[in-house]
């Protein structure tokens, strides 16, 4: 199926689109992050440390989530949710990345709440 533009006549493919907004994904996170993080450090009194392994841990969590959804990238399954399509193997990963996640969310949760105070 062609995707056309009325106005240029350009042909994009499907899979261009969604490699080329993989490609612009961290770079907007990265420019989010810059924009977010110093604040941050500067509101944090001493030592910017949970802050840091919060981040680390998300980035972690992240990076294993991806590495868990692989073989169902490889079958042109991008949208999915839940472990029910994946094997054993790649379900044990997905869950220990959720509780990277689940770890990073807690920690900058605990520490809005104590520098809110």
């Amino acid at each position: 199926m062609k995707v056309i533009s009325s106005k240029s006549g350009w042909y994009v493919p499907r899979d261009w689109r969604a490699i080329l907004a993989l490609q612009f994904m961290p770079m907007l996170a990265l420019l989010v992050t810059a924009v977010l993080v110093p604040p941050l450090l500067n509101t944090v009194h001493g030592d910017p440390t949970f802050l840091r392994a919060g981040m680390v841990i998300g980035c972690i969590g992240v990076l294993l989530l991806f590495v868990a959804k692989t073989p169902l990238y490889r079958q042109h399954k991008y949208v999915s949710f839940g472990p029910r399509l994946l094997s054993p193997k790649h379900r044990r990963l997905y869950w220990v990345s959720y509780g990277f996640i689940g770890t990073s969310i807690l920690i900058m949760v605990l520490l809005l709440i104590v520098l809110r105070k």
